[in-house]
């Protein structure tokens, strides 16, 4: 365990946040704990910043966060970027043509992130159960995602402005064949999941771990001084690169052997236990 933190960057849902999304009076404690102690906290996450918990914005001291898996970091009150890499045009069409055969036949749906805003299909938003969604998430989806008539017609239209790209499976079971796909036809992305009916895409040289570098550089922070959460495949890199990385036991097979401590459940506030007992 590190001895002297500077920083504690955490991943948000399946790790920091209840379900559905909530912060535990015990989780504010916590971080308000940390931060008037001196240590930054910065929320790193796959969702937008306009899908960030209207909770976390309650808590004075936060500075930065970063958004759509590692290709936003920015200021955390006003959403300004200190850092952004936008999917290239090309490979946000070479990805729609690679998934073609999917969409076609209702296999997938698709999320656009345009400047920290989500954009889904009206007919995704009106009743995401139909393509996949589990309930747990189904209010957030039609509260954040704003609807378009046709996706395809506008990811090709805003080819030049996307952070990032995600789809939703109807069959989780293909998510590790679209992944391989996905990689194999558009080599030029950058390819994670935070949950197994999700696969997200961005540009190449992005990630939470290059996201979570360039923050602790603005803030003249060592890695050696960040401890770490998360629970999914996106959350792999920035655990194996902090100076001490802590996935909780609902966390994926490949994020525990990134992390140096594996920790309780997300349900069981296991992140905010943790800070107050390094605190």
């Amino acid at each position: 365990m590190i001895k002297d933190i500077k920083m504690i960057a955490t991943d948000l849902d399946g790790t920091l946040l209840q379900t559905r999304g909530v912060i535990t009076e015990k989780t504010r404690n916590a971080i308000e704990k940390a931060i008037a102690s001196g240590i930054q906290f910065v929320p790193i996450s796959g969702r937008p910043y306009n899908s960030l918990p209207d909770a976390l914005f309650d808590i004075k001291g936060i500075e930065y966060c970063s958004t759509s898996n590692g290709a936003v970091a920015q200021k955390f009150e006003t959403g300004d970027r200190i850092y952004s890499v936008l999917l290239p045009a090309r490979s946000a069409r070479a990805i729609v043509r690679c998934l073609g055969n999917y969409y076609r036949d209702g296999e997938i749906a698709y999320e656009a992130f345009i400047d920290g805003v989500p954009y889904a299909a009206a007919e995704y938003v009106m009743d995401p159960s139909r393509f996949g969604v589990p309930d747990t998430v189904i209010e957030y989806i039609k509260r954040e995602r704003l609807p378009v008539p046709y996706i395809i017609d506008f990811i090709y239209e805003n080819a030049e402005k996307l952070d990032s790209i995600a789809i939703i499976l109807k069959n989780p079971a293909l998510q590790g064949m679209i992944w391989r796909h996905l990689e194999r036809e558009v080599p030029d992305i950058y390819v994670t999941a935070a949950v197994d009916y999700r696969v997200e895409m961005s540009a190449k040289d992005t990630g939470k771990d290059i996201a979570l570098k360039k923050i602790a550089d603005e803030l003249n922070i060592g890695l050696e001084n960040v401890l770490v959460f998360g629970d999914g495949e996106n959350d792999a890199p920035m655990l194996k690169c902090a100076g001490w990385g802590v996935a909780v036991e609902n966390a994926t097979d490949n994020c525990k052997a990134a992390a140096d401590e594996v920790i309780g459940r997300y349900d069981s506030e296991a992140v905010a236990d943790y800070i107050l007992s390094v605190l």
